[in-house]
């Protein structure tokens, strides 16, 4: 049998992925429980067209997909590290999307999720 030789960063990749899973799920439960005033201004910018109503009913489908997307990096990271890093090259495309809404929205935290794009790229094609 052929071994397939892990790159360095391997360990990294699994430890990158429950990072991100932590703060995926950070904005999951915290959507579930913050106001619309800090959500609109803090959490999610795009939104504040939206109202105090609109919110309301929105949170419980956004904290749901929030923790069913940390629940998926938490299975990759027990995959280990190859399926972590397939999963930061299919997760590239939506991340480059959410980027560009949260800069359109002029949204505060702009540069973290742009920071954690470069890290997909990162683990997913040049580690």
């Amino acid at each position: 049998p052929t071994t397939k030789k892990m790159s360095k960063a391997s360990p990294l990749v699994v430890k990158f992925m429950l990072m991100s899973m932590g703060t995926a799920a950070f904005y999951g439960v915290a959507t579930l429980f913050a106001p619309w005033s800090l959500a609109k201004d803090w959490m999610y910018p795009a939104a504040a067209a939206s109202s105090d109503e609109g919110y309301d009913a929105f949170r419980f489908l956004l904290s749901a997909c929030l923790l069913g997307w940390a629940n998926g990096k938490y299975q990759v990271a027990r995959l280990g590290p190859s399926a972590c890093v397939e999963f930061c090259k299919t997760n590239v495309a939506p991340m480059l999307i959410f980027v560009w809404a949260s800069a359109k929205a002029g949204a505060w935290d702009t540069p973290v999720w742009g920071m954690f794009t470069a890290a997909y790229i990162y683990f997913g094609y040049i580690a």
